[in-house]
C-alpha cells in the first residue's frame, strides 16, 4: 500500500503455528534479510507486510529470497 512517505515501511508477522519463539525468530530473520537485499531496487513510499505461513519453517534462505523477489515483482514495486 502507498504510505505517502519518502521511505518504505516493512513488517513481518509470524504466527504461533510456525513453532516456538526460536523457530519464529529464525523465519523472521531470514525474511528480513531477504527483503534487505532487494531494498535498494524497490520504489519508495510503500508499506509492505509479509505474513509467514507454516511452510516457511522448512524453507531455506534462498527460497525465502526467491519468493520475496517474485512477490515484489508481482506487486510492481521494482524500480
Amino acid at each position: 500500500m502507498p504510505n505517502g512517505l519518502m521511505y518504505n515501511r516493512f513488517g513481518i508477522t509470524v504466527g504461533k503455528k510456525i513453532g516456538n519463539a526460536v523457530k519464529r525468530n529464525r523465519v523472521r530473520r531470514h525474511i528480513y534479510e531477504a527483503f534487505r537485499l532487494y531494498e535498494p531496487t524497490i520504489k519508495t513510499g510503500y508499506d509492505i507486510v509479509i505474513v509467514a505461513r507454516v511452510f516457511a519453517l522448512d524453507a531455506e534462505f534462498e527460497q525465502h529470497q526467491k519468493v520475496i523477489g517474485i512477490m515484489l515483482k508481482k506487486a510492481g514495486l521494482f524500480i
